[in-house]
């Protein structure tokens, strides 16, 4: 993870988006709102490569 921060701060990405690179940090409240729902939708079980994309809520 230290890898990806130091990229990140040159302007470097990392093509596992949902692993190493932060992702939903970067995302407005309303894009993540977005995704979140759209998750729930089509994987509302939470199946599909859990965690990989959006990290699991604590509720």
């Amino acid at each position: 993870m230290d890898t990806a921060r130091i990229l990140s701060r040159h302007g470097a990405i990392n093509f596992q988006i949902g692993r190493a690179y932060p992702f939903t940090e970067k995302l407005s409240a309303q894009a993540l709102a977005v995704l979140r729902g759209l998750k729930a939708q089509f994987d509302p079980r939470g199946l599909m490569n859990p965690g990989a994309l959006l990290p699991r809520q604590v509720d």
